[in-house]
Order: C-alpha cells, then structure tokens, then sequence
C-alpha cells in the first residue's frame, strides 16, 4: 500500500473546508432588501409613523382697532370710492372695512403726492369712531375725525374763528381759522355723529381744496 504523505493531506483537507466554509450563509443581520422601506424612530420596523393630527383653525374674530398703520385682513382690490383714498391698499381696504361696519358716512382723504398715512383705527363701540392723520411735505399735517370721537363738545371744538361756509368731501361744513395758524373744516360740531378735518402747515386755499376733495367710501 502507498504512503500518504501526512503534511500533503493535512494541506488538502484545510483547503475542503475553507470552500465548504464560503457556501455557508454569514449570521450576521442583514439591511431590508433594496426597495423596502425601513421602519421610522419610535414605530414598528416596516410601519409608516402616523401623520400628527392638524386642528381646524378657529374663526378670529374682526378686529375692530387696526394697528398705527391702517390694515386689514381682507384681500382684494379696493371699491372705486376707496381707490382714491390716500395710502396704500392696505390703507384703502380699512377704509372699505370701516365702512361696511359703521352706519354713519366714512370719509377718507385724496391728497396729492407727498402725503402718507401717519396713524388711524376705528371703533364701532358707543356709535362708533374713526380717527386718522396723514403727514404732508415741510412737516405739513392733516387729522380726520369722525363718528362719536368727540365725548366733550366744548372742548373738541376748534379754537379760532368762523370763517364761513365750505365743503368736507360730500358734506356741508363750517371753516374755522385756527388761533395757532392752521385751519379746520367742521360738519355737525357738537353732535353725534360730527366730522372734522383739521389742517396744520397749509394755507387757507389749500386746507379748503383738499377738504373738498374728501370722498366717501361705502354707501
């Protein structure tokens, strides 16, 4: 009989089971198969997490005090009367909103280039009141009031001299001559609702024209 060689087949055996050894599957866990997807942080492996549930909003109610700056969150384009007001849209949409809430004549500015809403906000509480300024070039200044602003007639009324007869917009009014230099164009002073439309830095000619030109928003 021959003589196996006892290295030689230690040799051969060793390479056996090495091959035999690659066809065996590894242990290890392996990823999800290409194209499944893995599960989500604090849900089953495999499972989509669930979507948080999203709250109705709730309906805000209208406000009634806009900010220094007229706005309003209605959106659109302004009515043909509030078009012309002084402002930007923003400006002329709470004009529109006044108007639609208040049950007296909302009137609003129409002043040339150079002039900008400085402040306003109205009320509907106790009848109602609109109040707004503008600011002019040379620090020149216009105040509308309007509505129920004025709970003391006497002292609301303005200071100086009758002048006569003129216009506010659509509205018959009174010009005082200021004892400070400027002018003021009363309609109604004393009562409920009353308008008043007070000019600083302007001429006499001037604060009488841009008065006139008022226009009311609404019906």
């Amino acid at each position: 009989m021959r003589r196996i060689d006892i290295a030689a087949f230690l040799v051969i055996a060793t390479i056996v089971v090495a091959a035999c050894g690659g066809a065996t599957p590894s242990s290890a866990a392996t990823g999800a198969p290409s194209g499944t997807p893995s599960g989500t942080a604090g849900s089953p492996s495999g499972a989509p997490s669930a979507a948080p549930a999203t709250e109705r909003p709730t309906d805000t109610a209208p406000t009634e005090a806009p900010s220094e700056t007229p706005a309003s969150s209605p959106s659109g384009s302004p009515d043909a009367a509030a078009a012309a007001c002084t402002g930007t849209d923003d400006n002329r949409t709470f004009f529109e909103d006044a108007a639609s809430r208040l049950d007296w004549a909302v009137l609003c500015a129409v002043l040339p280039k150079g002039w900008f809403v400085s402040a306003g906000n109205f009320t509907q509480k106790q009848g109602g009141s609109l109040t707004i300024s503008y600011k002019g070039p040379n620090g020149a200044t216009i105040a509308l009031s309007e509505g129920s602003w004025c709970k003391d007639a006497a002292g609301c009324a303005p200071v100086g001299n009758e002048v006569g007869p003129v216009a506010l917009g659509p509205l018959d009014g009174t010009l005082f001559r200021l004892d400070d230099g400027g002018f003021a164009v009363v309609v109604a002073g004393g009562e409920t609702p009353s308008w008043q439309f007070q000019a600083e830095g302007i001429g006499k000619n001037k604060a009488t024209s841009l008065a006139a030109a008022a226009v009311q928003v609404g019906d």
